[in-house]
């Protein structure tokens, strides 16, 4: 069959362009206004312009959300101009400053002869060049309803149309006609899913849950992440894949997710030491004897408190392999050995100190004292 094409209002510019009553846009959805005392909104789109004398428009898709307790009703009107009594035409009088706009309403509602309550995909009965939609919502409850997208199907053959001459009389009101359109509409539905199925796997076109949940067939994390990050993740995933769990792959993690360098220090560099060194308890102190465990130094500023702290080891052991564990060490500057001290990280053994004359005034090393210079 014929695939369908689709006229569609998804955009903060197309609810603009027409006339909003208790309604407003937000993040491109039209949703009801925070004024407590609305509880009823009312859309009347600009005209809808199919490029054809006499168009029969068929099928209308509204993508909501609309809550068990609110009232939607849909209504449409076709023709073919677009005057409208005394203004040059609906889009005018629907942007006319000087009308209110209770008043443009109730002119306009008159044009509007039918209407379907409860309905997100129906089919339409009009036929002329340019239409117009009206939307109507009656909030009762505490959650208010959001129109996302409206869709309008522009082309696309009907299974009618396969039938004998004989089954297509009546046109498009016809039983056969109306009754075909359910299966026809479920059919194709079904064939656009299979064709954009693709789609719905592609990282870069999904967000939100979805995009998390391709996220865990790379193993990549998600926590705290903005759908970009995940995106950057996910593109990077093949590549570091090679480093999965090992020393490299750990490293590479925790400075993506500090922004600093770590220095991962494994049992197996002590375990000599240990074993032989003349610090043994010092070092059995230290580092334990735990082979499958391994050290994690950081700066003592990577982390605000102890609970982020906490919260990067949670993070960090569902990503280690198993059986192995890490502990955090955050390293404080000092000039002082302390027990986790590593020289030229968080400690020195001097500096330089200028000569001191008094309190208050020292000399340099680029001072000269006395004497003249040949």
């Amino acid at each position: 069959m014929q695939r369908r094409s689709f006229i569609t209002l998804n955009s903060e510019k197309d609810w603009r362009r027409g006339l909003m009553i208790g309604l407003t846009v937000e993040n491109d959805r039209l949703v009801m206004s925070d004024s407590a005392s609305v509880s009823r909104g009312l859309f009347y789109s600009a005209s809808i312009d199919s490029g054809e004398t006499d168009f029969e428009w068929d099928r209308l898709i509204v993508q909501a959300d609309i809550p068990p307790d609110t009232l939607f009703r849909v209504s449409a009107f076709a023709s073919n101009g677009r005057s409208f009594e005394d203004a040059a035409s609906v889009d005018d009088y629907l942007k006319d400053p000087y009308v209110p706009a209770v008043v443009k309403a109730s002119r306009l509602d008159g044009l509007f002869t039918e209407s379907c309550s409860g309905m997100q995909d129906l089919l339409l009965q009009c036929r002329g060049r340019y239409l117009w939609l009206k939307f109507e919502l009656v909030a009762t409850g505490a959650k208010k309803p959001s129109i996302d997208s409206v869709r309008l199907q522009y082309t696309g053959d009907h299974m009618i149309d396969y039938l004998p001459a004989i089954y297509r009389k009546g046109g498009k009101d016809s039983f056969t006609r109306r009754f075909l359109s359910i299966f026809n509409s479920l059919v194709l539905d079904m064939e656009e899913a299979i064709y954009g199925a693709a789609n719905r796997f592609d990282f870069e076109l999904v967000d939100g849950d979805m995009l998390r949940y391709i996220a865990s067939w790379v193993c990549v994390d998600t926590e705290n992440q903005s759908d970009e990050e995940i995106r950057r993740n996910i593109a990077r995933a093949a590549e570091e894949y090679r480093f999965a769990q090992t020393p490299e792959g750990i490293r590479r993690l925790i400075k993506r997710w500090t922004g600093r360098d770590p220095i991962l220090l494994e049992h197996f560099r002590v375990e000599d030491v240990i074993r032989r060194g003349k610090d043994k308890d010092l070092y059995v102190k230290l580092y334990g004897k735990e082979p499958y465990k391994f050290f994690i130094l950081l700066d003592e500023k990577t982390f605000k408190n102890r609970r982020e702290a906490d919260a990067f080891l949670k993070r960090l052991q569902k990503v280690l392999p198993a059986y192995v564990e890490a502990e955090l060490i955050l390293l404080s500057n000092c000039v002082y050995l302390d027990y986790h001290t590593y020289l030229g990280i968080n400690s020195v053994i001097g500096s330089y100190t200028p000569m001191v004359i008094d309190d208050s005034t020292a000399i340099h090393y680029d001072t000269i004292i006395g004497g003249e210079i040949n």
